[in-house]
């Protein structure tokens, strides 16, 4: 059978089958690009177990105006399932088929890499819509997939995309505590060297970062404060005191940069500070033996585990207060919140890992990690990365699916991730190995080690993605 006509029989077999439910999903990133450049986004696969595709197509509907051309080069999910890349572009629309001369099963990944050439004049923004997405089984069924669209961010040539007052082509920063050696590595993510070693004062704990990338924010526990660090000339430029025997664990800063909250272990309470002046603004009482905090999307509220009540405090930031509590899992240790506003929740005592909605009703339960200490979300919302405190290793969530898609074994005692913006590198700490494993999350495999990154690194913080404009559910 020549190419063409494996292109035209399954392009025919896929036009046929009828979407009733979506359960597998494919997902187009995000990005951002200046005029005249280019970018590159994933296309992720995510297949439910009773919905195998052994084909895909999907067409991209793009601005012809802003994007003068697209290309996809084949994934790590098609390579491994020996599938070809069929692509058409007719100005203004990017057609693929996916497929290939096997019964073999398309598996959860990055299915393709969209190249995206912008044209010298542009929008600002160009919507990328993934549309006409259909599976077929071997058997020639339909197999239902839902899509998730992308957008371009595009800013003039020079400027930074991102938003940040740095250059895009400068490099993006790690930052490390390392509570044995009462320090913060500074690791440059182009090549995983450390920069520096920034001395802060006993115990540190946690770190946060601004969304603008400037301010880094670290908690010493043995000395109850917070040391406020300008990540250019990588100082201490004030220190906030917090009140004693608080023990912070987590902190978290809200998606506009101006609240950090710190999680006060020893004293069941929130203490919340202006970034701005940096002063406490307030404390909030919780639950008992809080440990992590993370914010929804628009920043309306935030979600505080509580180790020893097996439950979640939801904050109303407006008015700083409680304003309901639902019940978890045992010893809750981790929490973060999608784009789309899911809740996930790690419960150490039932080493599962529970998704709720805005306001604690269940969406669904995953089961098998050992200790999930710390969850991270990658910039386009699809997957879930959990440190597994026990297991040495970081468990991959499919989040259309919630389903654990990969396992990857990293460091004794890893306790924390944190994602780049452009969601290709997960930086997680390895507390007893003393080092700090970078997962490619297009293979999901370690793809460097940074040894010697300090006594006991405990925290990982780096510059968090541009809040998006989702819905929350």
């Amino acid at each position: 059978m020549t190419k063409s006509r494996l292109v035209w029989c399954i392009s025919a077999l896929l036009l046929q089958v009828n979407i009733l439910f979506g359960q597998s999903s494919l997902a187009l990133s995000s990005g951002t690009a200046v005029l005249g450049g280019t970018a590159s986004l994933n296309l992720t696969f995510s297949s439910s177990a009773l919905n195998q595709s052994a084909a895909l197509e999907w067409t991209i509907n793009y601005p012809a105006m802003s994007i003068t051309a697209l290309s996809a080069t084949a994934g790590p999910s098609l390579n491994s399932s020996s599938k070809s890349l069929f692509c058409r572009d007719t100005g203004g629309s990017y057609t693929c088929i996916a497929a290939g001369m096997n019964a073999n099963s398309i598996p959860d990944g990055v299915l393709a890499t969209i190249s995206i050439s912008v044209a010298a004049a542009a929008d600002d923004s160009a919507n990328l819509t993934l549309t006409n997405v259909t599976g077929a089984s071997v058997a020639g069924s339909a197999t239902p997939v839902a899509a998730t669209s992308g957008l371009l961010n595009i800013s003039p040539a020079g400027s930074n995309a991102s938003g940040s007052n740095e250059q895009s082509s400068q490099p993006q920063y790690v930052y490390v505590a390392n509570a044995g050696s009462n320090t913060v590595a500074v690791v440059n993510s182009a090549d995983n060297t450390i920069s520096t070693q920034i001395s802060v004062p006993a115990g540190p704990t946690a770190v946060a970062i601004t969304p603008d990338g400037n301010t880094l924010y670290v908690a010493s526990s043995n000395v109850s404060n917070v040391s406020v660090i300008d990540t250019t000339s990588r100082s201490i430029t004030a220190t906030v005191s917090i009140p004693r025997g608080a023990l912070p664990a987590l902190m978290a800063v809200n998606p506009n940069g101006s609240l950090l909250y710190v999680v006060d272990q020893g004293l069941n309470q929130i203490t919340v500070i202006s970034t701005a002046s940096n002063i406490i603004a307030a404390t909030i009482p919780v639950g008992s033996h809080p440990n992590a905090v993370a914010f929804s999307p628009d920043g309306t509220r935030a979600y505080v585990t509580n180790q020893w009540s097996s439950s979640v405090s939801v904050i109303d930031t407006s008015a700083s207060t409680v304003v309901s509590t639902f019940r978890v899992g045992a010893f809750p240790t981790a929490v973060a919140v999608t784009p789309n506003g899911s809740v996930y929740v790690g419960c150490a005592g039932t080493n599962m890992l529970e998704v709720h909605r805005a306001y604690g009703d269940p969406i669904a339960t995953i089961s098998g990690l050992p200790y999930p200490k710390f969850i991270a979300i990658t910039p386009d919302g699809a997957y879930a990365y959990v440190a597994n405190m026990n297991g040495g290793s970081v468990s991959v969530i499919a989040t259309a699916a919630n389903r654990v898609v990969s396992i990857i074994q990293v460091g004794s005692l890893p306790t924390s991730v944190a994602i780049t913006t452009d969601g290709l590198n997960a930086y997680v700490t390895n507390g007893f190995a003393q080092s700090v494993s970078v997962i490619s999350t297009a293979t999901n495999s370690v793809a460097a080690t940074i040894a010697h990154i300090g006594i006991y690194p405990i925290a990982v913080a780096t510059k968090p993605p541009a809040a998006a404009d989702n819905t929350i559910n």
